[in-house]
């Protein structure tokens, strides 16, 4: 869940197509000419007036439920919030329906989506399989090649000649996007990390504002002992249902939208015992 709501902040963040200027007159993500202050991971207690427009991601619920022997269905339930508090309550109205109709669309637009962990590269949030292309091409290209070489490997072990002549049919070429993502699979699964990528220092700072040092084979190393997934497919994403009113934050009386959504995951189980 944590990656999901995580990832599903960045894709809100980058793909809103609505700006505004904020006090450092810079383009950011906005509403009817309003600055949104904060993309927040979790609802907060109490809201300052100079932290919205607000948009929370929250998680609700997950839900597992076995479609057949060997495959799970795990649905997620999350919440997206948007909270408005203008001078006057007629533009907070406005506001709010915007943000609503804002998401709703982003929503439809991102059915089917990529949730990753954070990058172990570098540790940054992404929700784009664009990012590991841009950003590390070069270590990923060798195991492109891999995945390449082996689907069209399977293919070809299952896709023959007729026995009356003729040529078997053509693998389809993959997806460049899909085949980066299998790359980073296979390369977090089965890398030796050994490699300088793998072993140079890697200096981050946390939330708290503190730098650390580490090593994209020790967060690797961590995340394998952890059974951590480096990424996961959401196939059906919908909205459930959205709801206008009012929220009470501490001495605060805010406008907010309240959109309640899911997202399913179907997962092969391949592990079954003790027997």
């Amino acid at each position: 869940m944590e990656d999901i709501t995580l990832t599903w902040q960045e894709l809100l963040r980058n793909e809103w197509f609505s700006y505004a200027v904020d006090n450092n007159s810079n383009v950011v993500p906005g509403v009817l000419g309003r600055p949104i202050k904060a993309f927040w991971h979790g609802d907060r207690e109490v809201i300052t007036g100079n932290e919205i427009p607000a948009i929370v991601i929250d998680s609700e619920s997950m839900t597992p439920e076995w479609e057949a022997f060997r495959v799970q269905i795990q649905e997620y339930n999350f919440d997206v919030i948007g909270y408005v508090r203008e001078s006057d309550a007629d533009d907070s109205k406005s506001v709010v329906h915007e943000m609503a109709r804002i998401i709703k669309i982003i929503s439809e637009r991102n059915s089917r989506w990529w949730v990753f962990h954070e990058c172990f590269f570098d540790k940054e949030l992404f929700y784009d399989p664009q990012y590991l292309i841009d950003n590390y091409s070069s270590i990923l290209n060798p195991y492109v090649a891999d995945v390449v070489s082996d689907y069209e490997g399977d293919w070809n072990s299952h896709h023959t000649a007729y026995s009356g002549g003729g040529t078997p049919p053509v693998p389809e070429s993959l997806d460049t996007k899909d085949k980066y993502v299998s790359a980073y699979i296979k390369l977090f699964y089965e890398d030796p990390l050994t490699s300088a990528w793998a072993t140079d220092t890697l200096t981050y700072t946390d939330k708290e504002g503190r730098t650390h040092d580490t090593t994209t084979r020790d967060l690797i190393a961590l995340a394998r002992s952890e059974n951590i997934a480096p990424v996961k497919f959401m196939s059906d994403t919908k909205i459930k249902n959205i709801n206008y009113g009012y929220v009470y934050k501490g001495s605060e009386l805010l406008y907010a939208v309240q959109i309640s959504m899911y997202s399913k995951e179907h997962l092969p189980i391949t592990e079954f015992g003790p027997v």
